[in-house]
């Protein structure tokens, strides 16, 4: 009999809602919901979701898509106006 590892599969739910915040091209919302559910994201750990996502649309061939999510994870580090 194997034992359920709650934590493996909390980690693996958190994993599969960053897919679908991605799918839907709001990771902003992505974020939003692990702060309401008490979870701190870095900003390192921020950049690194956001790089996965430039990589799963290289990955899928998608250079227009890959293009937009690179522009959404340099964004981040424009200087304010």
């Amino acid at each position: 009999m194997t034992i359920p590892d709650a934590e493996q599969e909390n980690q693996l739910a958190v994993e599969l809602m960053m897919e679908v915040y991605n799918l839907r091209n709001n990771l902003t919302g992505y974020y939003d919901w692990l702060k309401s559910r008490g979870i701190d994201v870095s900003n390192k750990e921020k950049d690194s979701t956001l790089w996965h996502t430039v990589i799963l649309e290289r990955d899928n061939g998608d250079c227009a898509k890959q293009i937009e999510k690179a522009y959404l994870l340099f964004g981040q580090y424009r200087k304010p106006s």
